[in-house]
């Protein structure tokens, strides 16, 4: 096993952990010459307060405190010119004549990296031009030693496989599955010491688009408690003391039984004393799938967090564990959907499991957004625009900047070919990486993928279905509460004898043997309450212009049961006068209904039949200056109830005429006309709340067209230079 020369962040943090706990030496790379340590800080010239000088040509050898160290080198800071002018070169050995490690780095592309040495010892050169000078860096020096191999396995798990051949553990919502580690170490003590104690373990437990992740030192035995239905794969990595890993490579899924759908249960959360509670349960069981493709629908937030990291990972479980990227075809796009409210301060990156990386998308665009943000810049979600990069794009973002809008959907080139991915391994987990650069801006992803090619489909395409007991006497589906009279199956009733709270809960035990329930507050109302009153009656006559009109109980308690109630809404003479309505709120039960007549009694045409699921219309017009509405309700289950405002509009040529200026026709279809237009004016269009729905600037003649609007009560708004009218408007 052996290092990365631009290892990890968790390799950096412990030894930096473990090293400050005694005083760092400071050194500035213009000192030149050789130092020898294994605890201390090298910096530019400037040293911690300064910036580095111009014309400067500097070397610096590092050894360690014995021949068999490594020498770590980690960039906590590094901001330089532009390597065309000024630039660091590592090499690595004692002198520039060996191999560089790290050739010509300027900017900050050596920032939070951790360049090793192959050796006990590595050589720092930095080069600057005649002219500007930044802050430079800092590199915290360590040491470490080559690998000691090992390899970890999980030996033993309770309870124990449910399916040996899949390698299924099945368990219910809530419940616990112990691991235990078995740890081997080959060449402990060579260089260090390596116990099962010490390492630090990381686990995983991966499920179809979000995992959970746990970590600490001595995790050797360890309990996980799976709290949400769905299946896991268990996926362990271990780090020694040296920064080294080890992979558990074995097959183990834990499956926790599905939580039915419960959403279509209707219950009252209310009766009358005497009154039947129906209990009717229902539910729907949900299949788990784990595909084969990477995706994570899992929406996060990159926050506002200058120069930090942001990630949006998902695993892949790949046919063979060394599948590998072979050539820049494997790839064939990497998509995401989302909103960010300024590109010039964003950095995207794609990351392989053994942390090999290309830029996507690297600051550009200035105020060009992703998709459409909230520009609030507090997480709120904006609309997210669908973005892939892939080698087959005819351009890069940068080449099709929007200042001040939205960078359109589409396909563009990665700023770094996918050859920069060869030799990355399928398997593992694979990050699309945020950073922020400035202040003030934020962005959602709502979804990321990444495609690949042809042959490096998941081996681990599995799904599972619960299932239960649905006969008619069967024990696995019940009911319980006060007075409930016949506990097994789905649909019952209670009677309840005296006033007061009751809970009712509905049980669904499946074949697992892991029962599901939910459960139900539920209000008995003496008769005297004003809960238990009649509210409604048939033939209520509404005289007033305009009104709030609802199912009777007002906002305070839901619809009666058994409830046959009219209203007639006459408010009117006249016979260009029309009745406007639209909804205030509307939520009825199944078998109860709202009858909407554009006349005087039931015997008139129908407007509008609207009950459970019905689909609304904005508004509703007569035709005349009468309609009659009739509510029938069903013996149980008390519906919310509806309510509609009305308005009593007058439409027609003469009530708009005045001053020869009228719009025509009256109500309108499709072209609306302004007759009597004497200058240029401006024309909006707004509805009876006051939204603007169109605005015609520089209008004089001609026609509007209104064929997009919905049906309703609309307002010309028009504007001139020496008069302003309003005129209202039905549009059928």
């Amino acid at each position: 096993m052996k290092h990365t020369l631009l290892g990890s962040l968790l390799c950096a943090v412990f030894i930096l952990v473990i090293n400050n706990i005694v005083a760092q030496e400071e050194y500035l790379i213009s000192q030149g010459g050789t130092i020898t340590t294994c605890n201390g800080v090298l910096y530019d010239s400037g040293g911690p307060t300064s910036n580095y000088g111009n014309s400067e040509d500097y070397t610096i050898t590092i050894f360690a405190n014995d021949s068999y160290s490594n020498v770590y080198l980690y960039f906590e800071e590094f901001n330089l010119e532009s390597a065309t002018f000024d630039y660091i070169t590592i090499y690595d050995g004692p002198n520039t004549s060996f191999p560089a490690l790290v050739q010509n780095m300027g900017s900050t592309n050596l920032l939070n990296e951790e360049v090793i040495s192959s050796g006990n010892s590595l050589t720092i050169n930095m080069h600057t031009d005649g002219s500007v000078s930044y802050d430079g860096f800092k590199a915290i020096i360590s040491c470490g030693y080559d690998c000691q191999d090992y390899s970890i396995d999980i030996t033993d798990f309770s309870p124990w496989f449910t399916n040996v051949d899949s390698a299924f553990i099945d368990i219910c919502p809530g419940e616990e599955v112990s691991f235990e580690v078995s740890c081997d170490f080959p060449n402990n003590n060579a260089n260090y010491v390596q116990n099962s104690v010490n390492l630090f373990y990381s686990w995983e437990f991966l499920s179809a688009n979000a995992s959970e992740t746990v970590e600490g030192y001595g995790l050797f035995n360890y309990s996980h408690q799976f709290n949400n239905s769905g299946g896991y794969y268990v996926k362990l990595k271990t780090t020694d003391t040296n920064g080294c890993e080890a992979i558990f490579d074995g097959n183990i899924i834990v499956r926790t039984a599905l939580r039915p759908d419960f959403t279509n249960i209707i219950m009252d959360e209310g009766v009358c004393l005497g009154e039947p509670l129906v209990l009717n349960g229902s539910f729907v069981q949900d299949t788990f799938e784990y595909g084969s493709s990477l995706v994570n629908n899992y929406p996060m937030c990159f926050e506002d967090i200058v120069g930090v990291y942001q990630e949006s990972c998902f695993s892949f479980n790949s046919p063979s564990k060394s599948s590998v990227i072979n050539s820049v075809d494997d790839i064939i796009s990497v998509c995401m959907n989302m909103e960010h409210s300024y590109l010039g301060d964003l950095d995207i990156m794609l990351v392989c499991p053994n942390g090999q990386s290309i830029v996507l998308f690297e600051q550009a665009c200035s105020s060009t957004y992703f998709g459409e943000p909230n520009q609030s810049d507090d997480c709120e979600p904006g609309i997210g625009y669908d973005y892939c990069w892939t080698n087959g794009a005819s351009s890069m973002i940068s080449e099709n900047c929007n200042s001040g809008s939205s960078l359109p959907s589409g396909n563009y080139l990665p700023v770094e070919s996918f050859a920069g991915l060869v030799g990355c391994p399928v398997d593992g987990t694979w990050c699309i990486r945020f950073i922020d650069n400035l202040g003030l801006d934020d962005g959602n992803v709502f979804n990321t993928s990444i495609e690949l090619a042809d042959g490096f489909e998941s081996s681990n395409m599995w799904s599972y279905t619960n299932t239960c007991d649905t006969s008619e006497d069967s024990p696995d589906i019940l009911w319980t509460g006060y007075g409930v009279q016949s506990p097994v199956g789905d649909t019952t009733f209670a009677l309840v004898v005296d006033p007061g709270d009751y809970v009712y809960t509905f049980s669904v035990t499946d074949d697992w043997e892991c029962t599901h329930d939910t459960s139900f507050n539920v209000t008995v109302y003496d008769f005297e309450d004003p809960f238990c009153s009649e509210f409604c009656d048939e033939n209520q006559i509404l005289t007033n212009p305009s009104d709030t009109i609802n199912d009777g109980s007002g906002d305070e308690y839901p619809s009666q049961n058994d409830s046959d109630c009219s209203w007639l809404i006459e408010s009117g003479t006249k016979s260009d006068n029309v009745i406007f309505m639209r909804w205030h709120y509307f939520d009825l039960f199944p078998n109860d209904y709202l009858y909407i007549y554009d006349g005087a009694s039931q015997f008139a045409p129908l407007l509008g039949e609207f009950t459970y699921g019905s689909t609304l219309p904005g508004s509703i017009v007569s035709s005349g200056n009468q309609v009659y509405l009739k509510y029938i309700t069903d013996s149980y289950y008390r519906s919310p109830g509806w309510s509609l405002i009305y308005e009593t509009v007058t439409v027609g040529k003469e009530f708009e005429h005045k001053k020869e200026l009228f719009i025509y026709p009256n109500p309108v279809a499709d072209q609306l006309c302004l007759h009597g237009i004497t200058e240029t004016v401006d024309v909006y269009i707004c509805d009876i709340s006051g939204k603007l729905y169109r605005q015609i600037a520089g209008f004089n003649s001609g026609n509007i067209d209104v064929s997009e609007l919905a049906s309703g009560v609309y307002f010309a708004k028009i504007n001139g230079e020496y008069e302003t009218r309003v005129i209202k408007f039905v549009k059928n």
